[in-house]
C-alpha cells in the first residue's frame, strides 16, 4: 500500500511537471534533449484529441517496480508510460486505437520530421523493454547509452580483429568501424542515419536516410565509440552548431543512400559518415576537426578512385555506384565467376576506354577468353616460370655471392622476371587483339582492384583467401603474386637496365602516401572529440 501510494504521488508530481512543459529539473537531466510533448495535444482518431502529456504521467501508474526502475536509469524514455497504454488498449486507446501498430505510430508522431523515413521496429514499447532488461546491469553499456547528448555521434564497428577483416566497409577503410550515426533525441537515443543494404538486405526501410532508435542499433554485437564535436565548446555556441546540424541531417531524411562514397556529388545521396560529417561542415559552418584523415586507410579508396578515372567512365557516379553495389553484393557472396561476367558484361561497356580496347561482343568475347586461361594458370607461364626460378636461386644462397657476383645475378633474374611477364602479356594482346597498354590496364586496373580488400592492388583477393572467404583459381593466385611484386620493386625497376622505365609504367602502386578528400570514413571522425570519447565495450 504504501509503494502504491508513494507511485500516486510520483504520478501526481510527473504530471504537474509534464503538463508545465517540463520544469527546469527535468530538463537539468539532458539539457540538450529533444521535447516529444512540445504539441500539447495527441489527435488520436476522428474527434479524440487529448493531452498526452497528461496520458503519459497517468499511465506511470500502471508501471511495474522493474519498468519504473528503468525509467529512473533513462533506459526507457520519457514517453514509455504513454506507449505501453497505447500498445495494451487501454483507455483511451480502446478498439483499433490501441494495440502495438497504433503505439508505435504514436511514438512517430512525436517526430514528425521523420515524414515516414523510420527504422522497422521504431517505436516498439516491447523492444524498449526487452533492451533495458537485457542491458541494465551492464555498466558499460548503462554509462554510454545514459551519456548520449544531442548532437553526439555514434561509431560502431566488428567486435574482433577477425570481422574487421570480413567487414566490406572496414576492409576498404582500412578502420576499426563501419557505421556513422547521430543523435536527435535522448536519453534513450533516438539517431538519424544513412543506411544501405549492407546493413540487412531484408530491411525495407533501409537503403535512405531514416530514423532510428538505440534498441535497434545497439548491443553487444558491435564495438561502439561516443563522440561530441561541440565538446568543451560554451553551450550557447555548441546549441546553435548542433541545432544547425541536426536542421541538415533532417533535411536530408529519405533521401537515397549513396553507393558511389562520394562528398562531391551535391545533397542528392548521403552516405552514414558523410550524413554526419556535412551535417556539421555544410549544415552548422563548424569549423572543428570533425574527420581526420590517414594515408594508410584511404589507399584503397585513392585506389580504386584513380582506376575510375583512368577507364574514363561514361558516368563517373553511375559507375562508382554500380560497383560499389556489386561490390557490397560480392563480399558477402564471393564468385570468381559472377566477377568476371560483371566486368565484361558491365564495366567495360560502360568506360570509354575499355569500351574501345574490346569493341563490341566480339571484344568482350575475346577478353573473357583471357580471362578463362589467366584462371586456369595458363596466362602467365613465362613469368610463373622466371619467379620460380629467381626464387629457388634466392633460397640456394646463389644472390650472396661476393664481389658483386652476387648481385649481378640478382639483377638479372629480375629482370627476367620483368621481360617474361611483358612476353606473357604481349601473348595475351594478340590473343584479345588489344594493345599491351590497353590489356595491362585490365588486368592492373580493374581485373586485381575489384577484389582487393586489405591493402591496394593485390591484397583483398590475398585476404579473402586467408579468411576461407573465397577460393582462389591458382590462376588468380599468379596475377595476385605478380602484383605483390610489382608494388614491392617499382621504385627499384626503374633503375633496371634496357626495360625498366617502361616496365616501372605498367605497374600498380599503393596509394602513394595521398588522401582521399570526397570520402569521410566511420573511422576518419574517431577522433572528433579528443577530449570526450566513450569507448564500448
Amino acid at each position: 500500500m504504501k509503494k502504491t501510494f508513494s507511485r500516486l504521488i510520483n504520478a501526481t508530481a510527473l504530471a504537474l511537471v509534464m503538463t508545465a512543459g517540463f520544469s527546469a529539473d527535468l530538463a537539468a537531466q539532458n539539457t540538450q534533449q529533444s521535447n516529444p510533448f512540445q504539441v500539447n495535444n495527441v489527435y488520436i482518431s476522428a474527434g479524440k484529441s487529448f493531452d498526452i502529456s497528461q496520458i503519459n504521467a497517468s499511465a506511470s501508474v500502471d508501471l511495474t517496480e522493474e519498468e519504473q526502475k528503468f525509467l529512473d536509469m533513462q533506459l526507457l524514455p520519457y514517453y514509455y508510460p504513454v506507449l505501453k497504454r497505447c500498445a495494451e488498449g487501454k483507455e483511451p486507446f480502446t478498439g483499433k486505437d490501441g494495440g502495438l501498430t497504433a503505439a508505435k505510430n504514436l511514438c512517430k508522431s512525436f517526430y514528425p520530421q521523420g515524414k515516414g523515413n523510420y527504422s522497422r521496429d521504431f517505436g516498439n514499447p516491447v523492444r524498449m523493454l526487452d533492451w533495458a532488461k537485457r542491458w541494465n546491469k551492464d555498466e558499460k553499456m548503462v554509462k554510454m547509452v545514459t551519456a548520449t547528448k544531442r548532437g553526439d555521434i555514434f561509431l560502431n564497428g566488428p567486435k574482433d580483429k577477425q570481422a574487421i577483416d570480413k567487414n566490406f566497409i572496414c576492409l576498404m577503410t582500412k578502420g576499426p568501424y563501419y557505421h556513422a550515426t547521430m543523435v536527435v533525441d535522448s536519453v534513450p537515443p533516438i539517431i538519424i542515419e544513412a543506411v544501405g543494404i549492407t546493413a540487412n538486405k531484408s530491411d525495407t526501410t533501409s537503403d535512405k536516410v531514416r530514423m532510428s532508435t538505440w534498441y535497434e542499433e545497439i548491443g553487444n554485437w558491435s564495438n561502439y565509440r561516443l563522440v561530441r564535436p561541440t565538446h568543451g565548446l560554451p553551450a550557447s555556441q555548441a546549441n546553435a552548431i548542433i541545432e544547425k546540424a541536426i536542421g541538415y541531417a533532417e533535411a536530408q531524411l529519405g533521401k537515397p543512400y549513396d553507393y558511389s562514397f562520394s562528398n562531391s556529388d551535391g545533397d542528392r545521396a548521403f552516405y552514414c559518415s558523410e550524413l554526419v560529417s556535412k551535417a556539421y561542415f555544410d549544415g552548422a559552418g563548424f569549423k572543428g576537426n570533425i574527420a581526420t584523415k590517414n594515408p594508410e586507410r584511404d589507399k584503397i579508396i585513392v585506389a580504386l578512385h584513380s582506376v575510375i578515372d583512368g577507364l574514363e567512365p561514361k558516368n563517373k557516379y553511375q559507375l562508382a555506384d554500380k560497383v560499389m553495389n556489386f561490390a557490397v553484393a560480392y563480399s558477402h557472396s564471393p564468385d570468381i565467376n559472377k566477377l568476371q561476367e560483371f566486368i565484361i558484361n558491365d564495366l567495360v561497356p560502360d568506360c570509354k576506354t575499355l569500351d574501345k580496347a574490346f569493341p563490341g561482343p566480339e571484344g568482350r568475347a575475346k577478353l573473357n577468353k583471357v580471362f578463362n586461361k589467366i584462371k586456369s594458370n595458363e596466362g602467365f607461364k613465362s613469368f610463373t616460370a622466371a619467379n620460380k626460378s629467381y626464387e629457388d636461386d634466392k633460397k640456394a644462397g646463389k644472390f650472396n655471392a661476393g664481389w658483386g657476383i652476387g648481385k649481378l645475378r640478382e639483377l638479372k633474374s629480375k629482370a627476367n622476371v620483368g621481360l617474361s611477364l611483358l612476353k606473357d602479356i604481349d601473348r595475351l594482346g594478340k590473343e584479345t587483339g588489344a594493345s599491351r597498354k590497353d590489356l595491362t590496364m585490365v588486368l592492373m586496373k580493374i581485373f586485381i582492384p575489384v577484389y582487393q580488400n586489405l591493402g591496394t592492388f593485390g591484397e583483398v583477393l590475398g585476404g579473402m583467401d586467408k579468411t576461407k572467404q573465397v577460393n582462389l583459381p591458382e590462376g588468380v593466385k599468379t596475377v595476385l603474386k605478380i602484383v605483390d611484386w610489382g608494388v614491392s620493386k617499382r621504385e627499384s625497376v626503374k633503375n633496371w637496365p634496357v626495360i625498366g622505365g617502361t616496365l616501372a609504367k605498367l605497374m600498380p602502386g599503393n596509394g602513394d602516401g595521398k588522401i582521399f578528400t570526397d570520402l569521410t570514413s566511420p573511422s576518419d571522425l574517431a577522433q572528433a572529440s579528443p577530449g570526450f570519447t566513450i569507448d564500448y565495450p
